[in-house]
Order: structure tokens, then sequence, then C-alpha cells
């Protein structure tokens, strides 16, 4: 690595259940800074060894630890493990060599209020406001009140006190849904579908709460088919023969029925849910996909495993084919794809604490909004996921992705788009690598992925990535990247935006990636605590 040097000064709505965050302006870096070669640019053509330039400077001091103490003790009321999450020192650890910066930031002091102001519990039945209030204690009640949840009246249910639920809840149009207890879902494996588009590899067609039309079609060759026909992977992800066809019309039958809207889900302090892992007696049949070989789990010493994962039942909250639609202030953990958003418009993801996902914390998927300030994916702590944070994919657009704080992300991305997705801000947000060693594949922070080449489609564009800050990268791939044609990747890189951008190393010499190569000088900057480099 080389270096040179040269001066440069650079210049929400409300939650239902709590008041709007503080507004203050993001992160911004100003004084003298150094002009260092670039390790990794993916979109430089014809241009294999020139990687451009990053601007680069020492660290600055922020904050206190009375202040850091201040968002740990938010973060402990609220639940977050104190041990495994908060007192590391890759977050808020009295060893964290960021700890007093990461706690200064909008993201983590607005998340860390957030999640501290939820509710202490729901609603008792006697507080009724329009609609009725029932209050499920248990297994015999929910399958007593399942059609209700499943009808279009408007109603409130509040799942209260510690149970397991041992099959997916469908839930209707005109709905709030309170989670105020531990409830876990012990029931069998749902159908884990692939093979298309509208199916990727790590999507299963189900959740502990279903917000979506059941399916039920006619087909020539096996009569009336239902949720109970649904074609899944097999055992190590193998595929069946047209699986595509064999799904089609149970999907189709989803979008051809009236769409589920104004659906809202409110977690308390005391609330979770939690999914269990696949085991044989929970996929009886041996023939559902239950273990994934290619998804590297990361043994207790930080290295990635060589062997597979075995997978969640289901996940955590699914929509597909809805509209208007809230999740707010809930805790998951250990779902496949924790919040999975499919088809659905009107959507708001705020204040949530998701952990342990094994594949995405929250999937946008397909969700392509017309118009600005209709989708929101805010003030979420999504913490230790295997694969994904955030994945905007699929076409999704226009949804503004703000102030969530992502740490870890063993075999992908904290935050990223793909798949045509166009049209998103992603702002002032917190990644933070929870790695002390360099890893072999995944645990990358955050990426304009693009769309695969062979697909044939526009490719991600005119997406907005501004004023986010990474902690504690390693190495290139785990600050902003933007893939190219060399990936085989489609990205209108001329309409993308990078602004203001920020990643924390502990080394200046550690490696460094520079996503676009247009002269921009403050799309990423790098900061740094230790100068061991030659200025």
């Amino acid at each position: 690595m080389t270096y040179s040097f040269q001066k440069k000064l650079i210049a929400l709505t409300a939650s239902l259940l709590i008041a709007a965050p503080s507004i203050s302006a993001p992160f911004t870096q100003g004084g003298t800074w150094y002009w260092d070669d670039a390790d990794r640019h993916d979109t430089n053509g014809s241009y294999p060894n020139d990687d451009g330039v990053v601007r680069t400077q020492q660290a600055p001091t922020l904050g206190s630890d009375n202040e850091r103490n201040n968002i740990r003790n938010k973060f402990d009321s609220a639940g977050v493990p104190w041990v495994e999450v908060i007192n590391t020192p890759y977050f808020l650890g009295n060893n964290a060599p960021f700890g007093n910066q990461i706690a200064t930031m909008n993201a983590v002091e607005n998340t860390a209020d957030a999640l501290a102001n939820r509710p202490e519990s729901g609603p008792d039945e006697w507080q009724r406001a329009v609609n009725p209030i029932t209050v499920l204690w248990g297994p015999v009640q929910l399958d007593n009140a399942r059609q209700e949840i499943a009808d279009d009246i408007e109603r409130t249910f509040v799942f209260r006190g510690n149970w397991n639920i041992d099959a997916p809840i469908y839930v209707g149009s005109n709905k709030t849904i309170w989670i105020d207890g531990d409830l876990t879902y012990t029931g069998a494996d749902t159908p884990h579908v692939g093979g298309a588009a509208y199916t990727p590899k790590g999507s299963k067609m189900h959740g502990v709460f279903t917000v979506r039309r059941k399916a039920s079609a006619w087909d020539a060759n096996r009569g009336n088919i239902g949720e109970n026909d649904w074609t899944s992977l097999g055992q190590n992800y193998a595929e069946p023969p047209n699986i595509v066809e064999l799904n089609k019309p149970l999907k189709e039958s989803i979008e051809n029925q009236p769409i589920v809207q104004n659906v809202t889900f409110l977690g308390s302090q005391r609330g979770k849910i939690k999914v269990e892992l696949s085991t044989a007696q929970s996929n009886p049949d041996g023939n559902w996909a239950r273990y994934d070989p290619d998804l590297k789990p990361r043994n207790s010493n930080g290295t990635l495993a060589n062997t597979g994962q075995v997978i969640p039942r289901t996940n955590g909250i699914h929509f597909d084919h809805a509209r208007n639609v809230v999740v707010d202030g809930v805790r998951l953990e250990g779902a496949l794809n924790a919040i999975y958003v499919s088809g659905t418009f009107q959507v708001d993801i705020k204040n949530n604490f998701i952990d342990k996902s094994v594949f995405r914390g929250v999937h946008l998927h397909g969700s392509g909004h017309a118009a600005d300030n209709l989708a929101f994916v805010r003030n979420n702590l999504i913490t230790r996921n295997h694969w994904d944070g955030i994945d905007i994919d699929s076409h999704s657009a226009r949804y503004q992705v703000e102030e969530n704080v992502i740490i870890g992300a063993d075999n992908r991305f904290l935050i990223w788009t793909e798949i045509d997705a166009h049209h998103n801000l992603i702002n002032d947000n917190v990644g933070i690598i929870n790695l002390t060693q360099h890893s072999p594949i995944g645990a990358g922070g955050f990426q304009e992925n693009g769309t695969e080449m062979n697909i044939g489609a526009q490719g991600t564009r005119w997406n907005t990535w501004q004023n986010n800050n990474i902690f504690n990268a390693l190495e290139a791939k785990q600050g902003f990247l933007m893939r190219g044609t060399e990936s085989n990747r489609v990205v209108q890189q001329d309409n993308v935006t990078w602004f203001n951008n920020y990643v924390w190393q502990q080394k200046r010499s550690m490696t460094t990636s520079n996503p676009k190569m247009d002269g921009i000088v403050d799309d990423v900057m790098y900061l740094w605590l230790n100068n061991d480099g030659n200025p």
C-alpha cells in the first residue's frame, strides 16, 4: 500500500409505541486527509491494476465512557444479551476499540431508546378501543381463535405467557397482534421451496405468523391441492424435478385472492418469537430440506466450520401479497428469515430486536413501491445472523433503510441490494464486524451487488448509500462494495450514489475498498486508530 498527502475539508416519523427519535446531523469528519491507494475496486473495467484512491485519517475521539454506559444500560433493559452482544470488544465493551464512537452514532442512540421504551406489557381485555381485544394464554385458546385471526374482521389479539406454537398462524386483514409473552415455534418444518426467482433458495412459504391467504388450487394431474402440497427442496438442498411448475399453481392462488391488509405486530418488553432448529422429529418424513451444506456455522474461536448448518423450522413473521403492514418493537430469535416481506407494499419495520437468524434478519423481496415515503426499515437491532442482516432483493424499490444497527453476518453481508432493487435509500446505518480474524468467505459490510447477467434484467440502480458507518473492518470486503461486470453482475453504476460513508479500522495498513472511480472523494472514507503506514 502506498500513501500520498493532501488537505481537504468536507463538510422521522413517530413510532406507534414511543416518541420520534431525536434528530441530529449524521456523523461527518472534516480536517486533514491522506490519500491512500485502494486495495479493491470491483468496477474498474479494463484497468484491473487501478483500484483508485480512498481518503483516510486518524479516527476522532468521540463520546465518553458515561455516554457509552448509558447506551449499554438501555440495551440491557431491553433484553439484549449483556455478555454475548453488549459488553463485547466489537460493540460497547470496556475493551472495545471504538466503543465510545459507536455509542455516539444516531442509529445506536435512537435504536437503544426505541428498544428500551417499548411498553412493559400489552393491553388487557378490558382495555377496549374500537375493536375487540382477545388475550390468548396457551395453545388451546389459540386453536379456538385461529379462524378469527385469519378472517378480515377488525380484531386485536394479545399473545401472553410462555408457551409453544405447534403450527403456523394465518393472519387476515385488519388485525393487531401483540407479542406479550415468550412464544416458541415447536411445530413441524414448513416447506422450503426453491428454484425460481419468486422463491429463492433461502425461502420458506410460512412463518410462525403467516400474513397471506391460504394456498388452494386445482391441478389437472393432482386434483385439489393446498397448503400440505408444497414441493420442498429435499435433504441437503436437493432440488426435485419440476419444483417450479409444481409450486406455481399454489403461489398463483395466493396472488389471485384478495390482498391481506392493515396488519400490525406490536411487541412488549417481555415478548419474544423464537423458532427452534429442525430435528428428525420436526421433519419425520425426512424429505424436506433441514440441512444446508453450503451455509457455514462459526466455531467458538471465530473461524468458519467446514460443515453445513441445520436450519430453523420456519420464518418468524412472513408477509406475502399484503399491504399496509407494521412490525414494531418485536423480538425475534432463531428464525430462518426473521421478517420476510414478499410482494407486499406500504411496509414499516421498526424498533425490533432480531437475533440469530440463520438466513436473513429482514428480507425485502419483490416489493417495488411506485412512490416514496411508503416503505421503511428503521431503528432495528439485528445481531448474529449467519447470512445477511438486511437483504434488499428482487425488484424491491423505494425503501428507506435508516438508522439500523447490524452486528455480524457470518456468511454474507450486513446490508446489501441485489436483483434489480432500485431507488432505495440506505442512510445513517451502523454496521459492526464481530470477527477477530480474516474470514475466507462472507462477513462482508455493505454492498451494491447487482443482478446476475444471465437473468437479463436492468440491474440494481438509483440506490443511494449515505451517512453509513462500518466499525471493526479488517479487510476490504468488510467496507463498502459495488459489484460489476467482472463479477458477472449488472449495476447501473453511474446512477448509484455513495456519499459520506465511513469505515473504522484499527490499523491504517488494513485493506480498503473504493466503490466508485468517478473522481468522487467523499463517497467512502477510512478512519484508523494506528498509523502503521508510511505517510
